[in-house]
């Protein structure tokens, strides 16, 4: 029964079973394709469909971006997982336009949904600007001049494929300055200027390039910001934990990765970032505890 189907795929979309619902409306969608009166229900099908690749692509790009996001931890990866995770952003950016049909974002930033299709939005923003500046991290040497040359390329693009924003011209500017092509960089910087940040996720990216320009004073500003408008976001605090690390402010440390442990406490990341606030701030033995539930949920999730 296609009704019944329809029913299933929509619970097999909320136990994040996409595959499977797409296949199911795939196959119901070709079973009554010649019978007739029933186009009513095909087109029903067919929006579900839709809706369905919506959420998969979603998905796909949203686990990428969540590896890029947590790499401005107090504690970086070694080098053969950063390049694993760049191949990886370099796959889903060559579908970057897919990716953007797919989550029905416009060219000029519109998307279906403002409430819906915010993350998806900035999903892709981060895609690129964190992409690119994991490649200048891997580069070497005059390569990552090249690179920051480059970079104007990439989010020039990401601003083509969902809309302007503060944040990208502010990031191209940072790396032609450090190119060293000064006027470019002050170019896109008074871009930047012309458009302050308004959102709670402009506020945090800015925050986070701030954080990576080393002028953690300012970066703690914007991010304490993002996270009084969105006191519910992961990343939010956790990048604050990070900054609040940076300045040495480890019991502010504890309490933003404390706040993202209460957010999601299955994340191993935010115990063993506890810990690394913990130990520094002279508390060995709650260190100890959090290091400790980090290595078992780390090993559970394998």
């Amino acid at each position: 029964n296609a009704k019944v189907a329809i029913v299933q795929a929509t619970g097999l979309m909320q136990e994040n079973e996409t595959a499977k619902a797409m296949q199911l409306l795939h196959n119901v969608s070709e079973s009554i394709a010649w019978l007739p009166g029933y186009g009513n229900l095909r087109s029903q099908i067919v929006a579900q469909l839709q809706l369905t690749k919506r959420m998969e692509a979603a998905s796909q790009l949203h686990v990428i971006v969540d590896q890029l996001r947590s790499l401005d931890g107090p504690r970086t990866l070694p080098d053969n997982q950063l390049r694993a995770i760049a191949e990886r952003c370099e796959q889903v950016w060559n579908r970057r336009q897919q990716l953007a049909d797919a989550l029905g974002i416009e060219p000029n930033g519109i998307v279906p949904s403002a409430a819906e299709q915010q993350e998806p939005r900035t999903d892709l923003l981060d895609l690129a600007i964190l992409w690119t500046d994991l490649r200048i991290r891997l580069a070497h040497g005059g390569e990552a001049t090249a690179m920051r040359k480059l970079s104007e390329k990439t989010l020039l693009e990401a601003i083509r494929l969902v809309g302007p924003t503060p944040v990208v011209y502010q990031e191209i500017a940072r790396h032609l300055k450090y190119a060293g092509l000064l006027t470019e960089a002050q170019k896109y910087a008074a871009m930047s200027c012309d458009m302050p940040p308004q959102s709670a996720w402009e506020h945090y990216a800015s925050g986070r390039s701030l954080l990576r320009s080393t002028r953690f004073a300012e970066a703690e500003s914007e991010l304490r910001l993002a996270t009084s408008l969105a006191p519910d976001d992961y990343w939010y605090q956790f990048h604050a934990g990070v900054v609040a690390f940076r300045l040495g402010k480890f019991s502010d440390a504890v309490a933003a990765f404390g706040a993202c442990i209460a957010l999601e406490p299955q994340r191993a990341e935010c115990y063993h970032h506890r810990g690394l606030a913990f130990e520094e701030n002279h508390q060995p033995d709650r260190a100890k505890a959090d290091f400790a539930q980090a290595q078992r949920l780390a090993e559970k999730s394998l």
